[in-house]
């Protein structure tokens, strides 16, 4: 389905929403990163940037004041004085967003923000109403990941092999949208499958995995078991209860444990 050309010509402004946990070192190379970008999407766009710090312990905070300065864009600073979590940062960003398009992403340069431009093409041509990034996705070969992906796609009403990427691009209202999800990263496939549940057209973008980084491989099953059962547990939950009886949220709670002790910094 092709968008309304009328209503696309109404699209004048685009958000950036770009959350950080302990990013220092990655805000100096993303400031870059990002200058060329925005000068691109500018001949289209006015843009915003919407810097959510999620209770930083290093020199996130000042290092975002220092290093995004100067760049084509309105640039807006936000900041929990304690860690809530991305799920949390996604909404306190989302929710000054102003934008016709709103784009999510993290502040450690898990994904090239050049790859952003895909999405926001995608999201403004084919009449959907987001678009996320799919490291899972088929088209990019047999992976890691991707039997996970298979049944995710099986369980959700989103329909979709990836629900953990933190690289998306929304329509305004629907990004705006008030929808009750975890603080943490089940947050992140939360919000998809709400937004789908509430009626929501979402495509996937294939995109290439990051290389893997030193303690993530515990964190990402761990993910991946909570959201299948979270999942699982929507689609059937009488039988669910039934199977695994009431022992089922202390057994997801205990992989929570491990996913948030498994590994420091960053989404």
């Amino acid at each position: 389905m092709k968008v309304d050309p009328a209503r696309a010509a109404t699209w004048r402004l685009l958000s950036l929403v770009i959350v950080f946990q302990d990013d220092a070192l990655w805000v100096g190379p993303l400031a870059a990163r990002l200058r060329p970008m925005l000068e691109s999407l500018r001949r289209q766009w006015r843009i915003e940037l919407v810097l959510v710090d999620d209770g930083s312990q290093d020199a996130t905070a000042h290092r975002l004041r220092e290093r995004f300065v100067g760049l084509p864009a309105q640039v807006h600073h936000l900041r929990h004085s304690r860690r809530l979590g991305i799920g949390a940062a996604q909404r306190t960003g989302m929710s000054i967003a102003s934008g016709d398009v709103v784009c999510l992403m993290d502040g450690a340069l898990t994904w090239s923000p050049e790859q952003m431009l895909r999405l926001i093409g995608i999201l403004t041509t084919s009449g959907c109403d987001v678009v996320t990034g799919s490291p899972e996705h088929p088209l990019l070969g047999a992976r890691a990941g991707q039997l996970a992906g298979h049944v995710g796609r099986l369980l959700s009403p989103a329909r979709i092999y990836s629900h953990h990427c933190c690289f998306r691009a929304y329509r305004g209202e629907w990004a705006r949208r008030s929808l009750e999800v975890d603080d943490g990263e089940l947050g992140l496939p939360q919000h998809l499958v709400e937004l789908a549940r509430a009626g929501a057209t979402i495509l996937e973008c294939p995109l290439e995995p990051p290389p893997r980084r030193h303690g993530r491989t515990l964190q990402r099953l761990a993910r991946n078991l909570r959201l299948l059962g979270t999942l699982a547990r929507a689609a059937w939950p009488p039988a669910l209860e039934a199977f695994v009886g009431t022992r089922s949220p202390r057994l997801l709670n205990r992989w929570v444990l491990v996913e948030r002790h498994s590994v420091r910094g960053g989404y």
